[in-house]
């Protein structure tokens, strides 16, 4: 099963790609097998340090394969590449839906 995730400000489809891991508003996971979407807020944003390790920490019990986001932290990175999590630097700004096309309609 391979799920991805996207970084994002909201919790819903009119959300915009957020570049920022740890401190994203919310997280869209995409099943890409079966194309199911669920949105998960980021409770985590608001911690003064290690709010990117407390997010992957969360996702992996969600059995997460691959995260689209702008910036990774160096320890978050690691912890990724650990678990065997690809990650996905975007570096443009751009709505939620264009990112979720590209995936989809590939």
């Amino acid at each position: 099963m391979s799920k991805t995730v996207i970084t994002c400000t909201n919790a819903d489809m009119d959300s915009l790609f957020d570049k920022r891991f740890g401190r994203a508003g919310a997280f869209c996971i995409l099943n890409e097998d079966t194309g199911q979407i669920i949105f998960l807020p980021n409770r985590y944003k608001e911690l003064k340090e290690s709010a990117g390790l407390s997010v992957v920490q969360e996702l992996l019990q969600l059995n997460i394969t691959k995260i689209i986001s702008g910036d990774f932290g160096s320890r978050t990175a690691d912890l990724l590449f650990e678990n065997k999590v690809q990650m996905v630097s975007l570096d443009y700004s751009c709505s939620l839906s264009e990112i979720l096309d590209k995936l989809i309609y590939r």
